[in-house]
């Protein structure tokens, strides 16, 4: 079991993390027991933080060797789903996004001119966005509602940035949201770990990679 402060923790997991996880999720102001880090044996030197949108852009417009990236990697079949996500792409029509906000959100914001950042995790998922339409402007908060107003189901994560076709008048076509990983990105990168385990690591090394700041302790072993 994976502790801290004496207390058994929570420890969440996600399929595909991008190359980075995210911080432990909070629900109030204490502290918190594990960080979001870069999924590899060591952080590139010259790495700059996601929280910022244009280091967040070149990272998901790059495929980082993470050990996530599975490309080139020999794998066993279990993960070949997870291929296709460390970077995606999923694209809209102006027309049929505006579609998709107004059922999911039940806001009108008119003709939809731009999709605005306004804060990032560690992992680069977004955590707030604005919408910038002719009829009103709309603030979404925390990244399941954002993958929720922006898909017919949930977009793969909230680690994406957004690239627009424009028309001569300068309205935008189409909406394109290039994105990295899947899934909220706290603790356990499922596909990470399997990797790791496939390069020797054991399970005790594996946890503290994704659980860095607790410990691993065994009810078995208390009298």
């Amino acid at each position: 079991m994976v502790i801290s402060d004496g207390l058994i923790r929570d420890t969440p997991f996600h399929l595909i993390s991008g190359g980075h996880t995210e911080d432990e999720f909070q629900e109030d102001e204490g502290p918190t027991h594990f960080k979001g880090k870069y999924n590899g044996p060591e952080t590139p030197k010259g790495f700059k933080s996601l929280k910022d949108d244009a280091a967040a852009e070149k990272w998901i417009t790059s495929r980082p060797d993470t050990w996530c990236n599975l490309k080139g990697r020999e794998v066993p079949e279990a993960l070949e789903n997870a291929k296709k996500y460390f970077r995606w792409e999923v694209d809209y029509s102006r027309r049929e996004l505006e579609d998709l906000i107004r059922k999911k959100t039940g806001e009108d914001i008119g003709i939809l001119f731009e999709i605005i950042p306004h804060s990032r995790g560690a992992s680069g998922r977004l955590k707030e966005i604005e919408l910038i339409g002719s009829l009103k402007n709309y603030r979404i908060r925390g990244e399941l509602n954002i993958r929720e107003a922006l898909s017919y189901d949930y977009l793969p994560s909230s680690c994406f940035v957004v690239e627009r076709e424009l028309d001569d008048s300068g309205t935008p076509i189409s909406f394109t949201f290039v994105g990295a990983g899947q899934g909220h990105g706290v603790g356990m990168c499922k596909t990470g770990a399997a990797v790791m385990a496939m390069e020797n690591y054991t399970f005790d090394k594996i946890l503290k990679h994704y659980f860095e700041e607790c410990e691993l302790d065994s009810i078995y072993s208390r009298k």
